[in-house]
């Protein structure tokens, strides 16, 4: 059942006026990154259908609640909004950025860092427009604000309570920023457009650009397994001219952004039964354009990257029988973590690292795909 036909009482009328609200905002507000994939309604649409998707995989006893639904999809509208809003100080917070980072930042740049903060500023200063008391319009700024980059465990994000029923912040915004990432598809990166526009487009704006076209969809499914327990399956199938240059691609452009953004939301969401499995197609599509060579030169064929910063593993919990098997198989020269995508190998094996620094030296390989042999590595 859509989410929208939970809502009952006044819910309904609340929501169109913020559906309204949103497409207004759309049509009549300057973006001020031309070379953005495409926004605005049609993709609150898509990630409304997603979270319906992903919402299927909570327990039953952690479903959302009408107030929670009214306040999720009210976000899902709004959480992008932020792209629409320039500040009369940008251009100096712009060139003070550019200064300390010593390279190129410009206003589209610090719009795009901060479109999601700049979101719930609107939200916060337009909620008599959009019709939304003053503890409904914190609500949804917090989950609109929480799909990109804010810290989900701080208090903040702790549940809030409007008139009888619990607003579970926290959940509500980890799954709009899963879904979010989600809305990967071809369509938002129609090629006509990407033809006018190619030529003019930044870098960084071309490879979300390319991620998007080569992305034919992303299917999620729930099935119930034994004693009731639900696992929900989530497969991006992806299309390029060439296979091996597309599994790089996938690696990097897709599936590197994907499960980092797993990674974040991952605890939050098993705690209301959400499992989540991640998996990856690709097949091979001769009509598609090849990604140019520059790109993928500076961007996808970087040598190996050494660091001796590990990721961080805030929040690890559990895992201390396969964290003792690793301890135990020290003595051997090599040890593989194997399993399918998005499963936590990167979460131990860093766990497992940041646990033996203290008595080993220690190096993280990011990427080893482009290493031919283990002795190239070693040295």
């Amino acid at each position: 059942m859509e989410l929208k036909q939970q809502l009952t009482g006044f819910y309904p009328s609340k929501l169109d006026i913020i559906e309204q609200e949103a497409e207004t905002i759309w049509k009549k507000g300057e973006l001020y990154h031309v070379f953005y994939t495409l926004h605005g309604l049609d993709h609150s649409n898509s990630v409304i259908q997603i979270l319906e998707k992903l919402i299927e995989g909570l327990n039953h006893e952690d479903k959302i609640n009408e107030t929670e639904i009214f306040c999720l999809l009210s976000a899902a509208y709004l959480h992008d909004v932020g792209m629409l809003c320039k500040y009369p100080d940008d251009d100096a917070k712009a060139e003070q950025k550019s200064e300390l980072r010593k390279r190129p930042y410009s206003v589209q740049d610090l719009i795009r860092d901060e479109h999601h903060i700049r979101s719930g500023h609107y939200i916060k200063e337009h909620r008599t427009d959009l019709k939304l008391d003053h503890i409904e319009a914190e609500c949804v700024r917090l989950i609109a604000e929480g799909h990109r980059q804010t810290k989900l465990e701080s208090k903040e994000y702790d549940d809030q309570v409007i008139g009888q029923e619990s607003v579970r912040v926290r959940l509500l915004a980890a799954l709009l920023r899963l879904a979010d990432e989600l809305d990967i598809t071809y369509g938002r990166a129609p090629e006509t457009l990407f033809d006018i526009l190619k030529n003019d487009m930044p870098d960084y704006s071309r490879l979300q650009w390319l991620k998007h076209y080569y992305t034919a969809g992303v299917l999620i499914d729930t099935i119930t397994e034994a004693k009731g327990k639900k696992r929900t399956s989530i497969v991006i199938h992806c299309q390029y001219p060439k296979e091996d240059v597309g599994r790089k691609i996938t690696e990097v452009l897709i599936s590197s952004p994907v499960e980092k953004t797993l990674n974040e939301v991952r605890l939050i969401l098993l705690d209301c039964g959400l499992r989540l499995k991640l998996d990856y197609k690709i097949k091979t599509n001769l009509d598609l354009e090849e990604i140019p060579e520059d790109i993928y030169d500076k961007y996808l064929g970087q040598k190996l990257k050494i660091s001796m910063e590990l990721p961080r593993t805030k929040g690890f919990v559990g895992r201390n029988t396969e964290l003792n098997d690793l301890s135990n198989s020290l003595y051997k020269n090599v040890i593989i973590i194997e399993g399918i995508a998005g499963i936590g190998k990167t979460y131990i094996a860093a766990k497992f690292a940041e646990e033996l620094k203290d008595e080993y030296t220690v190096y993280w390989y990011g990427n080893l795909s482009e290493v031919s042999t283990l002795s190239s590595v070693m040295n």
